[in-house]
């Protein structure tokens, strides 16, 4: 990722910050940090233990979260119990048809087509598909943990 990358990122990342009237240049201190971050790998002060390694912006919200699951990044929150646990955006893509019903209806050796979801590496181990809930959506201790 290079400076230019970085700082555009970090500058989204604090997007719901702004107000109507701030002046973008009261935000670049906190934009340069995060582009510092975001290019070295060394995290800023986290707001809570954060495991897997993750690395946690001050106040980062599930907005951008979703940034970085869209961008194929995992992230995990602080407030999740469970060790290990984390989110990640599976593309929209296809599977063999494997069960009576998908072969009923796509026919014996189709491809069954799926829009993409989010998956959620649970602590039992498995994963599952995973909606955030309210207190997801409203947590700002999210966390993106380092590239596969």
């Amino acid at each position: 990722m290079d400076v230019v990358e970085a700082r555009l990122q970090a500058l989204f990342m604090i997007r719901e910050k702004l107000k109507l009237g701030d002046k973008l240049e009261d935000h670049l201190s906190r934009a340069d940090m995060l582009a510092t971050w975001l290019i070295s790998g060394a995290p800023p002060a986290s707001p809570g233990p954060v495991t897997n390694e993750a690395r946690a912006a001050p106040g980062m919200d599930f907005g951008n979260a979703l940034f970085f699951l869209k961008m194929g990044r995992r992230v995990t929150r602080a407030g999740w119990n469970g060790a290990g646990m984390f989110a990640y955006l599976v593309p929209a893509a296809s599977y063999p048809a494997q069960t009576g019903a998908a072969k009923a209806y796509y026919g014996e050796g189709a491809q069954v087509p799926y829009r993409a979801y989010l998956a959620l590496k649970t602590a039992q181990g498995d994963v599952a598909t995973w909606s955030p809930s309210c207190t997801d959506v409203l947590a700002e201790d999210w966390a993106i943990l380092p590239p596969d």
